[in-house]
């Protein structure tokens, strides 16, 4: 039997099939990982920020027993709330991340830990999870 779920889900990969997007865009695995898809370019899309979180929102209302489509899910929501919202954040962190990437000297103010002293607070946040 197909959901309203599925329909709109279907509709949406098809239409990322057929087109070309300008600007920032997030790669979707059409078949989840967690369900067993892979990385082959016909199981991947291309989707707007706003397209993914709703097709992941959509995955979680057809499968609710499949614990990875919760979390994927919860990770994109913990970020905001809403896809408008949601893109927003994804736009703002894809713009510094350029800015890094082209030596932009205001990276840094962003970033103000070196890379050493990030992976020690890594460590730490990774210690306090295990107790």
């Amino acid at each position: 039997m197909t959901t309203k779920y599925q329909k709109h889900y279907d509709a949406l990969v098809e239409r990322a099939r057929h087109r070309a997007i300008e600007g920032y865009c997030e790669r979707h695995h059409v078949l989840p990982r967690c369900m067993g898809g892979d990385n082959d370019p016909r199981n991947l899309v291309r989707l707007t920020a706003e397209e993914h979180y709703v097709a992941h929102q959509l995955l979680v209302r057809m499968y609710p027993s499949v614990g990875g489509l919760a979390t994927a899910a919860v990770r994109m929501a913990r970020q905001c709330s809403g896809n408008k919202a949601y893109a927003w954040l994804r736009r703002r962190h894809a713009e510094a991340v350029s800015l890094r990437a082209k030596g932009n000297p205001v990276w840094p103010r962003l970033h103000p830990h070196g890379r050493r002293t990030r992976a020690h607070i890594r460590r730490t946040k990774r210690a306090k999870e295990i107790r």
